[in-house]
């Protein structure tokens, strides 16, 4: 009776050799996903080995922000107050600048550290993406995927090969970081108000290094979403509050500097309304193209010249493709949850520079794909 009792309690026999062999196996598989993320990083280091022999493209933007700014020639409280105070060549990003400043006080035009700077910061943002990618989705493997997609895509080459772009670096840093610390008070249950501080100063940096940050209150918006936040006067309002007050007032101090040099342009005398909508989903496509097939990039993409008073004809495709696209996704994509998620970021993240308000004179600009190909 005793010995049917026993057997009766135990359930169903457990292979003591099956189990030590799966647990072997994820032994295994932890000590290899160890080596990914040092990995990652070490080609992404490896490939861009190069770019520490460019010199300055004097003729595009490097003369301007490092040969002939004077601000940052001498360190001082003068120099200071310039560089937080006054808009140059239509941009302001202070922490920017006060960057360049610190190194030209180091090595003056010699670019090598300023090279050395972008790949480091490069590599930085890198480690931050797989810390949220891995802290949102609680997978290694996705984590990785994204980071190493990060660090090499051909499309982010121009932001940190290019001295001039290191606002797009250090802002993705101080970017990525306010995420990060945002998903940690979401962890502690809004207990520790300290990560939702920090988070805050964090995306004050960051908007400090390029206006483009304005968009990062969208984003905690999707993660609520993609954490089934309830959203109430609480969660949309209270806490965001802060953010949003910081995009709006940078986002009115951007269109300032850009209208000063008239980089924000009119181009109803050249194209209606209905051409307009027609170039935006032009640039649209062609940044999801070049996700998957990053061919014939360039560093210039000029607008289209009308023939005819028409448009060329990829135009109206891409129209069309992107509607199609569009609906396509709704029927059926719309309750995948890591789809919107990551749709929406996409959207969010680079629907400033798809020239909706037309600012200088692209299209589109592969380094504007350096935050928002993270959704993708």
């Amino acid at each position: 009776m005793v010995e049917k009792k026993k057997k009766k309690s135990t359930g169903k026999n457990i292979n003591p050799i099956a189990v030590k062999v799966n647990h072997n196996k994820i032994e295994k598989t932890k000590k290899w996903q160890k080596y990914l993320l040092p990995g990652i990083l070490l080609l992404t280091f490896i490939i861009y080995l190069p770019s520490l022999n460019n010199d300055f493209i004097i003729n595009w933007d490097d003369a301007g922000y490092i040969h002939e700014n004077e601000p940052i020639k001498k360190i001082n409280s003068e120099n200071i107050k310039i560089i937080f105070t006054q808009f140059y060549k239509g941009n302001y990003h202070p922490l920017t600048t006060l960057f360049y400043a610190v190194e030209y006080s180091l090595v003056g035009e010699s670019p090598f550290l300023y090279h050395f700077n972008n790949l480091v910061f490069h590599l930085l943002n890198v480690l931050l993406l797989y810390i949220f990618i891995k802290k949102i989705s609680g997978k290694t493997i996705v984590a990785a995927f994204c980071a190493l997609f990060f660090g090499i895509h051909p499309m982010h080459v121009e932001s940190v090969a290019w001295i001039s772009e290191r606002k797009d670096v250090l802002y993705t840093f101080f970017f990525f970081f306010s995420l990060i610390m945002y998903l940690k008070y979401l962890d502690n249950d809004s207990r520790k108000k300290w990560h939702y501080w920090l988070s805050i100063f964090l995306f004050i940096l960051s908007l400090l290094s390029k206006s483009a940050a304005v968009s990062l209150p969208l984003v905690l918006l999707l993660i609520d979403y993609y954490y089934k936040r309830k959203l109430n006067i609480k969660t949309i309002i209270i806490e965001k509050i802060p953010y949003f007050i910081l995009s709006i007032i940078f986002g009115l101090v951007a269109i300032a500097s850009q209208n000063e040099t008239g980089a924000i342009q009119n181009l109803t005398p050249l194209y209606s309304i209905f051409d307009r909508f027609f170039i935006v989903s032009y640039a649209t496509l062609i940044y999801l193209i070049k996700f998957f097939l990053p061919v014939k990039l360039s560093a210039m993409y000029a607008y289209p010249q009308l023939i005819n008073g028409h448009l060329p004809s990829e135009y109206y495709v891409a129209g069309i493709g992107l509607v199609l696209i569009i609906v396509l996704f709704i029927v059926f994509l719309r309750k995948n949850k890591n789809a919107v998620f990551g749709t929406l970021f996409f959207l969010s993240t680079i629907i400033l520079v798809l020239q909706i308000i037309p600012v200088g004179g692209a299209i589109l600009a592969e380094r504007y794909t350096y935050v928002p190909y993270t959704g993708l």
